[in-house]
């Protein structure tokens, strides 16, 4: 309890564990396609499968200057590392392993019925150091429970990115949504449903887009400590021309997402987790035309 009601809160949680990935590059099926009217063959295109490892950290503080308000200095930090054991991953395409790191800060309001987050964050996604980029940005969310089973999600953000490589694609990127959170019964279930619009603002008029994402998850706490939480989203992105010159008809991609984490509380410390994760994202464009299976499974440390 005295942990729990202290004026400086820190959390954060080590995961590592092993991992396979049937389409590591995010490829179609073959080299060979139809780009408008014309037959080509791209080298190295077609997706590459891969087994790997995954080590990743998240730390959560916050403090509040006096007691007697419901305002917090808030931080994250978080970071993904991805190795793949397939070597021609390096050879060809320089993506045997990724990193992606975060850190942000702002502020938090709590009262009896609202939460209101505010923060700053940078994040950078890199392939083996060499192809990166950066975002730069506010990020703003806001619960509100009406009654204490049901909160209402707004979530809003912007960002400025810029590509080490495809520098056409730099520029400003947001979105801004809106879900609904219902808890059930008294043991923690909880489902979550909602949708945003998502828009890019590129240097380049081709590659800007609007959009927008509906998904759902459920959470079901079950005996012995476990947790599962299967999910589902759709994307759809229209983009302002088409994916490459060779084509005439504007790039409209749709996403569907659908998987399950699973998470063994072994101890307040230690968990056993799981998770399946299917993407299929239909392109008028075969360049990216994929589909894409992810299997993880490790062990976490928080404290």
């Amino acid at each position: 309890m005295e942990k729990r009601f202290s004026q400086v809160q820190i959390h954060g949680r080590l995961r590592m564990g092993l991992l396979y990935d049937s389409n590591v590059n995010m490829g179609p099926n073959t080299e060979e396609m139809e780009l408008g009217s014309w037959h080509v063959t791209v080298p190295e295109v077609n997706r590459k499968d891969s087994f790997g490892t995954y080590l990743g950290f998240d730390l959560d503080f916050g403090w509040q200057p006096l007691r007697d308000t419901g305002w917090w200095l808030v931080g994250d930090v978080r970071g993904l590392w991805r190795g793949y054991e397939r070597e021609s991953l390096h050879e060809h395409l320089n993506i045997r392993e990724s990193q992606w790191a975060r850190a942000g800060a702002g502020v938090r309001h709590v009262s009896a019925k609202t939460l209101l987050d505010l923060r700053v964050r940078e994040e950078i996604f890199d392939y083996e150091f060499l192809q990166h980029v950066r975002s730069l940005g506010p990020e703003l969310t806001f619960v509100y429970a009406p009654v204490p089973k049901l909160q209402l999600i707004t979530s809003a953000g912007l960002d400025s990115r810029k590509y080490s490589e495809a520098k056409e694609r730099n520029g400003g990127y947001g979105w801004a949504g809106e879900y609904v959170r219902l808890l059930i019964g008294e043991s923690g279930h909880a489902f979550t449903v909602g949708g945003r619009v998502l828009w890019g603002s590129t240097n380049v008029p081709d590659y800007r887009y609007t959009g927008w994402e509906g998904s759902a998850r459920l959470l079901v706490r079950l005996p012995h400590d476990v947790e599962f939480a299967p999910f589902a989203s759709m994307t759809q992105e229209f983009y302002n021309g088409p994916a490459t010159a060779l084509e005439m008809d504007k790039r409209i991609d749709t996403r569907w997402r659908v998987g399950a984490a699973v998470t063994w509380h072994i101890n307040d410390a230690w968990a056993l987790e799981a998770s399946y994760a299917y993407t299929n994202n239909d392109s008028n464009c075969p360049l990216y035309d994929y589909n894409q299976h992810l299997v993880m499974s490790g062990v976490s440390w928080s404290f």
